[in-house]
């Protein structure tokens, strides 16, 4: 959750971050691949999904099957079958391979179109999660010259702290300076956004 505490005469801004027992800084990562494998709201998508083309998929396993039935047959009776038998067989045989393997790429068009809108759903449901931890964080302003001896106490309590900025009353100097030199306003988030995730997490439970 993404908090802010100002005092009308602050100046430093210091970023406080807590740390493990161990007092190391560990950054953590998210394995998407484990998480579209692992994760409840993928593990049930995936689910839906087999639940929607479970017919479809019986009736082209069907078929295919008949299609194998069909072939060994005239392999095995193309000695004593007559020409014009055995042409009728081998159009049927073709007839029906052909609205096989037409249904079976619409299967897999269908699935995959379907596939990607649920983990989209997914994905998202992550992202919002993802960015409302990564906003766990505290920003705290203190007044003139006392930033330094802030920062040594919350060292003492294992809490990873320094200074972000500085509290200026021009809202027009209001700004963000990147690592490779770039300014750019400084955007106040409308909301917190571990809300959205949380009460969205809340409904679907």
């Amino acid at each position: 959750m993404f908090t802010k505490t100002a005092l009308t005469l602050a100046s430093a801004v210091l970023l406080a971050v807590s740390l493990p027992a161990a007092a190391e800084m560990k950054i953590g990562f998210v394995n998407s691949d484990r998480l579209m494998r692992d994760a409840a709201p993928a593990m049930k998508a995936q689910k839906k999904l087999e639940k929607e083309f479970e017919k479809r998929e019986q009736e082209l396993q069907k078929v295919s099957k008949q299609l194998q039935g069909m072939q060994e047959g005239l392999e095995k009776n193309a000695v004593t079958m007559s020409d014009t038998d055995r042409k009728n067989k081998e159009r049927e045989f073709n007839d029906l391979n052909r609205d096989f393997q037409r249904r079976q790429r619409e299967f897999r068009e269908d699935l995959n179109q379907r596939r990607n809108e649920e983990l989209a759903a997914v994905i998202e449901r992550a992202n919002k999660a993802i960015k409302a931890i990564a906003e766990g964080s505290l920003l705290v302003t203190v007044r003139p010259g006392k930033s330094a001896g802030l920062i040594a106490r919350l060292k003492r309590k294992r809490i990873a702290a320094s200074v972000v900025g500085k509290v200026v009353a021009d809202r027009r100097r209001r700004t963000i300076v990147r690592r490779d030199g770039r300014v750019e306003a400084l955007a106040v988030p409308e909301q917190d956004p571990f809300w959205p995730a949380f009460f969205e997490g809340l409904e679907r439970t």
